[in-house]
């Protein structure tokens, strides 16, 4: 008579337990986690016997980080999050340069009570120039929630010295500096983007406009909004920007006009610039260099030829006897099929000549 030999079954959770060991043991760290993780959501008390197991099994050097932060996430799993952190610090003070302990402590930050905690950590790595992404994400953060302005600038001011060509750098540096209400850094700040990545343009419409509510007769600002919009591919709203300059600031027509030269290769002869730099030229008594422009504008635009015609007579009222101003008119009212007016200024220049 044969006799039944029964095998005896682990229960569930002490299976985990095992394969968890085993995993340890093959360095398999997480997979050997979700075993010991399963068995403690069973019954925390299972939790006492993991951690055990882990401080005693001797491991190697290369492996010591990362069993330290599977130890640490048992504790968070047993809700001592006090006991996890401070093995999460002592693995940041033997192995500084280990990534994924900054990734588990960025995953705590909604702990209270280890908020000052983490912050601090992350705060002495940047001091040792690690820059792992978790610690970029998260400590500026925690800066703004806290309103520590001044924190969060040079926290950013050091992460453009890094990587000087991360645009989103700029663009948050630039609100921090107007959030403090320092309206002229945030507007530096936007005028060092607008060269590293001038492809941005559109995306820098809205913060210079917020900064020039603030600030509307700042003339730099002003200045350079126009460039934003002329790169941003809008030169009759760039146009507007330098037309209010100058009606805030008159003795910038220099610097006006210069712009003006510069966005007319960019956009040969669009009719907005060609008549605002003749206008200003004008101003400025270069009469004979605005007609240059004006002429282009006849030429290349001649549905504009009354407003070509009213900068022409500004050039003639302050200067009555420009010869070529007054041959451009009498070609404007030739175009125009106004002969006696046409006569009359043709005339006026050959008198003028002889």
């Amino acid at each position: 008579m044969s006799t039944k030999i029964q095998k005896y079954k682990l229960p569930k959770e002490l299976k985990h337990i095992e394969l968890g060991k085993t995993l340890i043991k093959k360095h398999l760290f997480f997979e050997a986690f979700d075993h010991f993780k399963n068995s403690i959501e069973i019954h925390q008390n299972f939790g006492i016997e993991i951690l055990i197991f882990l401080y005693k099994t001797p491991i190697d050097d290369k492996n010591t980080p990362l069993r330290n932060l599977i130890i640490a996430k048992v504790y968070f799993e047993l809700q001592l999050w006090n006991e996890g952190f401070d093995v999460l610090e002592e693995n940041i003070e033997d192995y500084p340069q280990h990534e994924q302990t900054y990734d588990t402590l960025a995953k705590l930050i909604s702990k209270k009570q280890l908020r000052n905690k983490i912050k601090l950590c992350f705060e002495n790595a940047i001091n040792k120039n690690i820059f792992f992404a978790s610690i970029i994400n998260i400590l500026p953060s925690i800066y703004l929630e806290e309103k520590n302005y001044n924190k969060a600038i040079h926290f950013y001011q050091e992460m453009i010295k890094m990587n000087s060509n991360e645009y989103s750098y700029y663009k948050i540096l630039s609100e921090l500096h107007f959030r403090k209400r320092d309206y002229e850094a945030a507007s530096d700040i936007l005028s060092e983007l607008i060269k590293i990545a001038p492809f941005k343009s559109d995306e820098l419409i809205q913060p210079i406009e917020q900064i020039l509510k603030k600030i509307p007769r700042h003339s730099s600002v002003r200045i350079l909004f126009a460039n934003i919009l002329f790169r941003a591919f809008k030169p009759d709203e760039g146009c507007q920007e330098i037309a209010t300059l100058i009606k805030y600031h008159p003795n910038k027509k220099d610097d006006a006009i210069q712009l003006l030269r510069e966005q007319n290769d960019a956009f040969p002869n669009h009719p907005e610039i060609l008549c605002l730099i003749a206008e200003l030229m004008i101003e400025n008594e270069s009469y004979t260099e605005s007609l240059s422009f004006i002429e282009a504008l006849i030429t290349y635009s001649p549905i504009h030829s009354d407003r070509a015609l009213l900068l022409m007579q500004k050039i003639i009222q302050l200067f009555p006897n420009h010869c070529l101003a007054l041959e451009i008119i009498g070609n404007i009212y030739y175009q125009q099929e106004n002969n006696l007016q046409q006569l009359h200024y043709y005339n006026k220049c050959i008198y003028n000549m002889e």
